[in-house]
Order: structure tokens, then sequence, then C-alpha cells
């Protein structure tokens, strides 16, 4: 059955916002987890990424990276991303496309930062990400992979941290539905909360 909002391109856009601000603060929700497309060196890289934060006043959502990492130069390289998430209990595709935004050692960076519990912060005090190991493991040291290891002692991994955050030019929908699937998309400018243009696409 085909609901209200999947005929009316408001009230889809509506939809898909709330999906996602739901989704950043949700980490049951099924958007809470997306998949990242960057430009790699030979490769198209896709990852996953988990959604932090949502901000519709500039249009954009954010996620965090290790300045260590691959995905990083990528983006670094490439200040484009596109990002994928899929809902298998609503049956729909969300892709986003856009500009991003590094931020390390900034404000936007601190304020992200400060919100980690201990066990997100150690993932930025282990071995660069991609090292090789001689065994399996987290590449943490041993004080670091301690039970009790507390917030002052992860201090020095705001080095690697990085916020990243995506101004949202693009909204891609698409709908798999036994009685008609719908596709609609959605444009903006320069981060504006409401789109210059919106349109339904064949699916």
């Amino acid at each position: 059955m085909i609901d209200e909002y999947q005929d009316n391109l408001s009230k889809t856009l509506n939809f898909l916002q709330q999906q996602l601000s739901r989704a950043a603060v949700d980490s049951r929700h099924e958007l809470h987890h997306v998949y990242l497309a960057t430009v790699g060196a030979e490769y198209p890289e896709v990852r996953t990424v988990i959604l932090r934060a949502v901000d519709w006043e500039k249009n954009s959502l954010s996620f965090h990276t290790d300045l260590r990492s691959k995905k990083y130069s990528e983006l670094f390289q490439n200040l484009r991303a596109s990002i994928l998430g899929y809902s298998h209990k609503k049956k729909f595709q969300i892709r986003l496309r856009g500009q991003i935004i590094l931020n390390h050692k900034n404000e936007a960076a601190k304020k992200s930062w400060q919100r980690l519990s201990v066990s997100s912060r150690r993932c930025y005090l282990a071995a660069s990400p991609g090292t090789y190991l001689p065994e399996a493991g987290n590449g943490l040291s041993e004080l670091h992979n301690s039970v009790d290891l507390q917030i002052p002692a992860t201090e020095t991994g705001f080095d690697h941290f990085v916020s990243v955050t995506l101004i949202i030019q693009e909204i891609e929908w698409l709908l798999l539905d036994r009685q008609g699937h719908r596709r609609a998309l959605f444009k903006f400018n320069e981060g504006q909360e409401s789109p210059e243009d919106r349109t339904w696409l064949c699916p």
C-alpha cells in the first residue's frame, strides 16, 4: 500500500529528514550505519560510517574518521562524496551527495570529540588504520586496551580525530513497492534547508 507521503514530494522530503534525524541519535535505527563512497587512487571506495549528527538548518550531516586513514586522504584530495542508506523495513534507498568539510583540531572537532564515549575515543589511540599486524588484534597498546581506561587517558587520540561534515547538495530516494516503485530527486543550493529543485524520476 502506498502511503500518502510517498506520492507527495514535500511530505517525502519531510519523511526522509525525520528518518535521518532519528538515525543520528538511535543506534538501532537502520540508517545509523550508512555507506560512504569516495574516489580512490585505483578504485572507487565504499565504507560503512556511523551517522553522528544531522543539522537541517545547514542541510548537513556528520560522521567521524581518523586523520591517518585512506578515507581521510581520499576526502582531502576530493571534497565530494556520496552516502547511501537502505531501510529493509520500509523498503527504501536514500542517496545523499555533497561537499565535504574536514574538521580537525577546530571548534567543530572539539565539540564532537567531547561527546564521544571512552570506547569510541579508544579507536583513535590504536595504530594507524590499515597497519599490518603480526597477529589478530585491535592495534591498541596494553594501556589503551584496558577495561579501566578513563577519559583523561584518551585525550591524545584527539590528534587523530576528524569530524566530517557533508553539506547535502542532492537527496535521491527510491522506494520499492509491489504496487509501484517511486523515485524522487531533491537538489539544494549552498546548503539551504529548502530544495531549489525537486522532481519525480522514473524508478
